[in-house]
């Protein structure tokens, strides 16, 4: 039904009311005329009942339909309208949502470590015999990984400081080789058993 008809409706549907409630008025009047010539106390009867109709059809509220464009009321029982879901972005893209930032934790410290720099730092005056001959004391930076169970070092990286000469291959080998001989001895622990990258600074 189309607005257009749906105030037609109304209004036919307002104009019988009014029209039923015309001829149930006149209906009283020739009651009342008729009953003239009954008794006084019958008449005041019927009048009681006849005014009391009347007061109930002028308080009995006429049906409104809605109009067009209003919401129709929901039906009690009925479940409510489901909202349609957002439409996707062009070209299958989702939208972003944010995130909270996750922040790594810096792993345990390892509990060997202090117990292997003492052991590296012991061995300075082996360290001190690959370099005789050099002209002045330097520093080098020695990258290895630990295996800490055996006290094995493994895939070394030597790397001399801005102030010092790059080793020659004689020199490394003699360093590496102090370094690896013999094994270290750590306390692993339970739960840091697996190989760690290590890095220090070596003076000689």
């Amino acid at each position: 039904m189309t607005p257009a008809q749906q105030r037609t409706h109304l209004r036919e549907r307002k104009k019988a009311l009014r029209a039923e409630l015309e001829r149930r008025k006149a209906e009283a009047r020739a009651r009342i005329q008729a009953d003239r010539r009954l008794p006084e106390k019958e008449k005041k009867d019927r009048n009681w009942l006849l005014l009391l109709l009347l007061l109930l059809l002028k308080i009995l509220p006429v049906p409104e339909e809605p109009l067009p464009g209003e919401p129709t009321p929901a039906v009690p029982g009925e479940p409510p309208e489901e909202i349609a879901p957002e439409p996707p972005l062009p070209g299958g893209r989702v939208r972003s949502r944010g995130r909270p930032l996750f922040e790594p934790q810096p792993p345990p410290p390892l509990p060997w470590i202090d117990q292997f720099r003492l052991q590296v730092a012991a061995r300075s005056p082996r360290l001190s015999a690959c370099f005789e001959g050099s002209a002045q004391p330097g520093t080098l930076r020695w990258t290895t990984s630990v295996e800490p169970v055996e006290g094995r070092v493994s895939d070394h990286d030597i790397e001399p400081t801005l102030l010092s000469d790059s080793l020659s291959r004689e020199q490394k080998g003699c360093v590496l080789g102090v370094l690896s001989a013999p094994t270290y001895t750590l306390d692993a622990g339970e739960e840091r058993d697996m190989p760690a990258r290590v890095s220090m600074v070596i003076e000689f």
